[in-house]
């Protein structure tokens, strides 16, 4: 490795990749940048990279749903579900 550069420790897995900075910043950019699937339920942005399950509500294979939605929407929907059985 030469000296005059930053490296960083990337892991995969169980494997440890030595990468520059540089080199990090872009990936992590390009990650930054990937369009994200809108919310099922409302089409709004899904804050995070995992959304929830929107079951009951939509199916699961449909997409997934944002934070509000789950809370207001499709957690409620659960329950009711579950008093009725």
């Amino acid at each position: 490795m030469a000296k005059d550069k930053e490296y960083v420790i990337e892991s995969k897995g169980f494997d440890h990749v030595a990468i520059s900075r540089e080199r990090y910043k872009i990936e992590l950019e390009d990650l930054m940048k990937k369009e994200k699937d809108p919310c099922v339920i409302c089409g709004g942005e899904i804050a995070d990279d995992w959304g929830h399950n929107p079951e009951p509500v939509k199916e699961y294979n449909e997409g997934k749903c944002c934070d509000t939605c789950n809370f207001t929407i499709v957690l409620p929907a659960r329950i009711k579900l579950a008093y009725q059985h």
